[in-house]
């Protein structure tokens, strides 16, 4: 351990000062070992390699002889002071005033982060109330619905005009309107807006009322020209609000048709399940919505008691932390777009917004995982090695990897701690939600 001093100061609850001083004689012995790597491996005018006199080497190269010393002495000083707190630092830590004279001590500040000191909620015995999801007749004829609807086909439409439910597939035209005096039309590229072949369902939920108006009544090969004012919140900025007016040309006209719900329909399905008749259906969406409202009911009590849990206590959490997670939440969302063959770059998103909007979250989530491991350490709830093995094949069968892989590069970027500590909370949660009184 590195002879050193040490003062701290509190900043917050959640934040620290370390004040450090590293003693003359150790900090002298790495600047000498230092300059003599340097004076051995440089070479001076009228000195061979190696020969130049030490004070002219510490006085040529004294700001890089002084940045490895700080860049040797300080990670060493630096885990040896917070070795001899009683804190969890949590973060990378800031440093500051870094000072050294040769022959004195050298020394410097650093703030981190630190978990906060809280109280432990009550967890035992807590009270929901979650009443049970019955699944009626009519939650199965619905299912039955939906199912009918996904197996639909498309035919076309003869000898009508357009009527809402229709689905039409037209050629698009749209140029920019000025809204306002100062509006500027140009602002959009008209060019962006063309298409060929757009698919529209008229009257659809997703389609504009306009469209909806400008289809009703068309005929194929007929043209209609009309004007949309978009809303400011738009989800495509270019058309956030703008007014455009388009032109359109009705080229095909379909008719959604449902097959008959029949066993017949039944002998079509693939479901990856033996059923042969309408009844064998039926009982088998009726069981898979019983799970999902059994589900529905479990992640309901879970969430009642996750809010127990965050609402019992009061601390502040490092920002550090809160930070980390929004990031996560970040990331996940732009993987989930990526997955689904969307560029995260492309899509109109305003990225620091979406972070202040899950900030709430990302605390309450923080706080959550600290109470958890609160009450893992409570309660002497720990990851086996069993179940690192277990988190690690399904980790594995998520990504498509060998586990052997997951598992090397969970040890290589240190993430074997942190899953454990996922484990040992999952646990800790369990045990807050076995222990529950629940009432119905």
């Amino acid at each position: 351990m590195m002879d050193i001093r040490v003062e701290v100061e509190d900043l917050s609850s959640v934040k620290k000062k370390l004040t450090v001083e590293v003693s003359a004689d150790a900090a002298l012995q790495e600047f000498r070992k230092i300059a003599g790597k340097f004076r051995g491996a440089v070479s001076l005018p009228g000195f061979r390699r190696g020969k130049a006199p030490l004070a002219i080497v510490k006085n040529r190269f004294k700001q890089e002889i002084e940045e490895e010393l700080y860049g040797q002495i300080v990670p060493l000083a630096t885990r040896d002071a917070l070795d001899q707190q009683d804190f969890d630092a949590v973060g990378e830590p800031s440093y500051g005033e870094l000072q050294y004279m040769e022959g004195k001590p050298l020394s410097f500040w650093l703030e981190v982060e630190v978990k906060p000191e809280f109280s432990t909620p009550n967890y035992r015995g807590l009270k929901v109330t979650a009443p049970v999801i019955e699944v009626s007749d009519e939650d199965v004829a619905n299912e039955l619905e939906r199912l009918r609807d996904r197996y639909a086909s498309l035919s076309p439409v003869e000898g009508r005009s357009a009527e809402e439910g229709d689905y039409a597939t037209v050629d698009l035209t749209g140029r920019f309107l000025p809204v306002g005096e100062e509006d500027q039309p140009e602002r959009g590229d008209p060019a962006s807006i063309d298409q060929e072949d757009y698919s529209i369902v008229v009257g659809g939920e997703n389609t504009h009322p306009s469209f909806t108006r400008a289809l009703v009544g068309m005929r194929l090969g007929e043209q209609e020209e009309f004007e949309v004012e978009y809303d400011g919140d738009h989800s495509d900025q270019r058309l956030a609000g703008r007014k455009v007016g388009y032109r359109l040309q009705l080229k095909e006209l379909k008719v959604k048709e449902l097959p008959e719900l029949d066993d017949d329909f039944v002998a079509d399905l693939d479901l990856g399940e033996e059923l042969s008749t309408l009844e064998d259906l039926r009982q088998r969406v009726r069981s898979r919505l019983q799970e999902a409202a059994k589900e529905q009911r479990t992640a309901q009590i879970r969430n009642e008691l996750r809010g127990q849990l965050v609402g019992g206590v009061t601390f502040d959490v490092p920002e550090s932390m809160v930070e980390n997670r929004i990031d996560r939440h970040v990331s996940q969302m732009a993987y989930n777009m990526v997955g689904q063959g969307v560029n995260p770059e492309k899509v109109p998103i305003d990225w620091q917004r979406l972070r202040r909007e899950v900030r709430p979250e990302a605390e309450r989530d923080v706080k959550l995982a600290l109470i958890l491991s609160r009450i893992a350490e409570a309660e002497g709830l720990q990851a086996q090695q069993a179940d690192v093995d277990a988190e690690i094949e399904a980790m594995a069968a998520s990504s498509r990897q060998a586990a052997d892989k997951v598992r090397e590069r969970l040890e290589e970027e240190g993430g074997m701690e942190g899953l454990r500590l996922q484990i040992a909370r999952r646990k800790a949660m369990q045990f807050v939600e076995e222990g529950a009184a629940v009432a119905e």
